[in-house]
């Protein structure tokens, strides 16, 4: 249940939406004062809460005599991200019909999250050249979740090839990536593990913070593009191939 409260409150659910919707698909049904044991939250908190949740289309109410309330299936949440969705791309064609276009090239942007890291390593797809990673750590795909999957599926259906240096400490954890397609991993010598990890592509430079906050840092500049490839290089050269591990 914690992965779908985690997963939940990424998309924007409030903490009792998300405590009473995977409780209630934990028990199958309940009234309030069931939810309320259930989830140990007061009652004046859940009526509010599960009001929301029905207009969302993720519960529905039965009426016989007390009222009780039903979850709908987990596939219900692909209808409603679809929807906002559709609303969201009504929103960006409203505004760019009434707000000026702007050219400015944003330089450098913050943003904090596991959404932010995960849409960053997505628009990696965008550049369409090669992608250079170094200071991997161990539980990096754990973090970044499935999707990680399907960008590399997507990489290799498009042909992007993938340099990447992982921690020392990660040996174990990217044996079974070292045959993927398009991919070259290397491995850094002990005392060059990173906390940080660096990515380059074309002429951005990425850096993902994996502490609680879970940061990311993104620079659009072609001179510092330019220097940390010539940091991963230097790494690269000292780096090891997991064959010779």
């Amino acid at each position: 249940m914690e992965n779908i409260k985690q997963f939940l409150g990424s998309i924007g659910f409030g903490k009792n939406e998300t405590e009473i919707y995977s409780s209630l698909i934990k028990i199958g049904r309940g009234s309030v004062l069931e939810i309320s044991r259930e989830t140990k939250l007061h009652r004046s908190n859940i009526y509010d809460a599960v009001r929301s949740l029905v207009q969302k289309g993720l519960i529905f109410e039965i009426n016989s005599g007390t009222k009780i309330y039903i979850p709908k299936q987990l596939e219900s949440l692909k209808y409603y991200l679809k929807n906002r969705e559709t609303e969201l791309d009504e929103l960006i064609k409203d505004l760019k019909q009434t707000l000026p276009q702007k050219e400015e090239e944003v330089k450098f942007k913050m943003i904090k999250g596991r959404f932010a890291l995960r849409e960053s390593i997505h628009n990696l797809l965008n550049y369409n050249d090669t992608i250079y990673e170094f200071g991997i750590p161990e539980n990096a795909e754990e973090i970044i979740g499935p999707m990680i999957h399907d960008f590399h599926a997507e990489r290799k259906k498009r042909k992007i090839s993938m340099l990447q240096i992982y921690n020392h400490t990660a040996i174990d954890s990217i044996k079974p990536n070292k045959k993927m397609d398009y991919t070259e991993i290397r491995v850094l010598p002990k005392h060059f593990d990173s906390s940080v990890t660096t990515v380059i592509c074309k002429n951005s430079v990425m850096f993902y913070l994996w502490d609680r906050d879970l940061t990311v840092i993104e620079m659009n500049d072609e001179r510092i593009a330019k220097t940390y490839k010539s940091y991963f290089d230097i790494l690269w050269s000292r780096s090891k191939k997991l064959a010779a591990i």
